[in-house]
């Protein structure tokens, strides 16, 4: 026999998921991706998502020779996060119904704050525009230096979000409340700590943050010539590969690299994505995983990869974006210098949230409830179960999700006190 639904319960649950859609900071400002419940069980939750098309422009009014299949890059991108808070809702403790809204309460806020710092993390540690700052972050002139990485590297212009720890908004806010600026907007800086839009970043203020390491490695070097990527729809297999990483072989004299590591290399500049032109600029990468080896020689895979085009093929060309490849010898030059809080920005299109479905059975003594965000596209599901034994109701909330960023060149961190 099933039980019997509670009215008690309905309240309570249906309080905790208007708080959900009030806590999806973040996740409202990164593209919901809903996938198919079916297709992602038969595919181990796996999709393959694309990244932007790049087209060339070519001379002259005979197209003859230009004729050419473009290479559409693809990113696998799989539902895998169970995240579950779980109580047990005792027989005194059904007294008071309060207790029951309290609980449901504390576990929509649990697993959106865990939503919103899978989001941050992801940014953070993958973002492969990297913007320095020697002193602390201060303002405008700051946030202008993420606007600048963008612009030279011709990233879409819309849409653009920038995240602050608390304390480095906070010292923007005053730095912008000390301006002589329209009264509207020094004025919120001063009370309510507000930046607004700020250099084209709709700015939003983070609770907690990811704290880069600093590099540990030194005398680190490219162990090897002609070390540059050539996109390809796919591998010699015909399979489907991802495009965002390239695994480069090093050698490091002391110490040990670190996935997240940041750096740049001499003379390798970054271009815009459509002209190609060259920014004047060092095009900043990430360390994304140790393949083998840390200290010593070992290979590294990094992101972006560095596409020169120096083979010439049509994927090389379409999605070319530095000046040269990197010369044998030639020396990682960390970023991350010292260990600081981070402050991710990005385009919106650039990162994905996958939402999967939790099947909702029926007839197992159980009662289920749901509910779909619809800015953020993620489930959150409750069950509960009367349990004789403990004199009491099991309880638990669910949600099952992934962050993926689908282009690494699109999203960034600001980081300070790099000295």
């Amino acid at each position: 026999m099933t039980q019997q639904r509670g009215k008690a319960v309905d309240v309570a649950f249906d309080a905790a998921v208007l708080g959900f859609e009030d806590a999806l900071n973040m996740s409202r400002n990164v593209t919901p991706v809903a996938v198919n419940a079916v297709a992602g069980e038969r595919n181990a939750q796996t999709t393959w998502r694309t990244m932007p098309y790049i087209n060339q422009v070519n001379d002259g009014l005979d197209q003859t020779g230009n004729f050419k299949g473009a290479v559409q890059r693809v990113v696998p991108a799989q539902v895998n996060k169970f995240k579950s808070v779980d109580f047990l809702f005792t027989g005194t403790e059904m007294n008071d119904p309060d207790t029951l809204t309290q609980l449901t309460s504390s576990a929509k806020d649990a697993l959106a704050s865990q939503i919103e710092n899978d989001i941050i993390d992801k940014v953070c540690n993958e973002g492969s525009l990297f913007v320095p700052v020697a002193t602390a972050l201060s303002g405008y002139d700051d946030v202008a230096l993420c606007d600048s990485i963008m612009n030279e590297q011709e990233v879409p212009g819309g849409n653009r979000k920038l995240a602050l720890n608390t304390r480095d908004y906070n010292l923007m806010a005053g730095n912008l409340a000390a301006r002589q600026l329209d009264n509207s907007i020094t004025s919120a800086a001063y009370r309510q700590s507000s930046l607004g839009m700020v250099s084209s970043f709709d700015t939003y203020k983070m609770q907690t943050t990811t704290t880069l390491a600093a590099a540990a490695g030194t005398a680190v070097t490219m162990n090897g010539a002609g070390q540059y990527y050539t996109p390809a729809s796919q591998d010699s297999s015909g399979n489907n590969q991802d495009t965002r990483y390239q695994t480069i072989s090093i050698t490091v004299g002391g110490g040990t690299v670190a996935v997240g590591d940041a750096f740049t290399l001499a003379g390798v500049n970054s271009l815009g994505h459509k002209s190609k032109r060259d920014s004047g600029e060092l095009k900043t990468f990430r360390v994304h995983e140790i393949v083998t080896g840390a200290g010593g020689s070992g290979t590294i895979k990094i992101s972006p990869p560095i596409i020169s085009a120096e083979g010439g093929s049509p994927g090389e060309i379409q999605y070319k974006n530095v000046s040269a490849t990197p010369a044998n010898g030639e020396a990682l030059t960390f970023l991350n210098v010292a260990a600081k809080q981070a402050n991710p920005f990005w385009t919106k299109g650039s990162i994905e949230l996958l939402g999967g479905k939790l099947p909702m059975p029926t007839g197992t003594g159980a009662e289920f409830r749901s509910y779909t965000s619809p800015s953020s596209g993620i489930t959150i599901a409750m069950s509960n179960q009367f349990d004789n034994g403990a004199r009491g109701t099991t309880v638990r909330f669910d949600v099952f999700y992934n962050v993926v960023i689908v282009q690494p060149e699109m999203v960034g961190v600001l980081i300070g006190d790099q000295v």
